[in-house]
C-alpha cells in the first residue's frame, strides 16, 4: 500500500476539483471562457488539459478543428 502525505492529498484534491472545473466551464481551445460553448468544444479543450493523464486521445476529427 502506497501511503500520501497529506501534501500529496491536498494537491490530488485541487487537481480534481479543477478537472470537474473545467468540464462544467466551458472554454475555447486558448483557454478563454465562452458563454454559448457547445459540449463537444468543452471535451475537446478538457482532453487537451487533462487527456494525457487519463490515456485518453483526440480524435482525428477533433485535432482537425
Amino acid at each position: 500500500m502506497i501511503r500520501k502525505t497529506k501534501l500529496e492529498i491536498t494537491n490530488e484534491k485541487q487537481e480534481l476539483r479543477q478537472e470537474l472545473f473545467d468540464l462544467k466551464h466551458p472554454r475555447n481551445e486558448k483557454g478563454k471562457f465562452i458563454h454559448n460553448a457547445n459540449p463537444e468544444d468543452v471535451l475537446i479543450y478538457w482532453r487537451k488539459r487533462w487527456g494525457e493523464k487519463y490515456g485518453i486521445g483526440q480524435s482525428k476529427e477533433g485535432q482537425e478543428k
